[in-house]
C-alpha cells in the first residue's frame, strides 16, 4: 500500500492554489436600466430670472411705458440677454415709426384735398379777409393755436360757417349805420331814462 501525504490531500471547502494569477475583469459595470430611467425623469432646474435686464426706450425715441414694463417682465422670466431686449425694443420703435409716417401722410393728403376744395368754392373767395376780424375779436391766441393745429379751419364746411357768420356781422354793421355815419349808442343811464320820460309828454301816458 502506498503512503499518501496528508498535506497533498485537499480538504473539502479549501481553495486550491493553482499557481495561476486571477486577472480583474476589464469590462466596466453597466448601470441598470431602472437607474437610467430615474435619472432621465428628474425635473429640470427652474429658469432663474435675470433682474439686470431692463427694456428701455432708445435715446430720442418715445415708447409706450406699458409695453416696456411687460417686455422687461418677460425678458427677466425667460433669461433674455440685454442685447435681445434692446433688439425687441428697436423693432417695436421701427414698427411704430412706420405707422406714424403712414398716418401723417394720410393727414397731409386729407388737408391738401380740403384746400383744393375750398379754393374752388366762390363763397370762400374773400374768406381770409372777411373772417380775420372775427377771429381777432372773439378768439384769443390759445384758441387760434388750437384751431390751427387741429386742422379744423381747413375743413371747407367749417370755413363756410365762419364765412357766413362774418358776412352776417358785416351786414348788421352796415344796417346800423345811416348814410355812412357811425351808429349812435343808446344811453341807458337812470338820468337819461328819467329825462326821456319827463321831457317827452307822450311817454307819460294819460290820466
Amino acid at each position: 500500500m502506498s503512503e499518501t501525504s496528508v498535506q497533498d490531500t485537499p480538504v473539502q471547502g479549501e481553495l486550491i492554489d493553482t499557481g495561476t494569477p486571477v486577472q480583474a475583469s476589464e469590462t466596466p459595470a453597466v448601470a441598470s436600466t431602472d437607474t437610467q430611467d430615474a435619472a432621465s425623469t428628474e425635473p429640470a432646474a427652474p429658469e432663474v430670472p435675470s433682474p439686470s435686464v431692463v427694456a428701455k426706450a432708445p435715446e430720442g425715441a418715445t415708447v409706450n411705458s406699458d409695453y416696456l414694463e411687460k417686455l422687461t417682465t418677460e425678458a427677466q422670466a425667460n433669461g433674455w440677454s440685454q442685447a435681445q431686449v434692446d433688439k425687441a425694443v428697436e423693432l417695436n420703435v421701427a414698427e411704430m415709426d412706420g405707422y406714424d409716417a403712414a398716418a401723417n401722410k394720410a393727414w397731409e393728403d386729407t388737408q391738401a384735398q380740403w384746400d383744393a376744395e375750398a379754393a374752388k368754392d366762390p363763397s370762400l373767395k374773400d374768406y381770409d379777409t372777411s373772417v380775420a376780424p372775427l377771429f381777432e375779436k372773439y378768439a384769443n391766441e390759445e384758441d387760434m393755436k388750437l384751431l390751427n393745429e387741429s386742422g379744423v379751419l381747413k375743413i371747407p364746411a367749417i370755413k363756410r360757417i365762419f364765412a357766413g357768420i362774418a358776412k352776417a356781422a358785416a351786414e348788421d354793421k352796415v344796417a346800423g349805420t345811416a348814410n355812412g355815419a357811425a351808429p349812435t349808442q343808446r344811453d341807458n343811464s337812470m338820468e337819461a331814462l328819467a329825462s326821456s320820460i319827463y321831457d317827452n309828454p307822450t311817454s307819460r301816458g294819460t290820466g
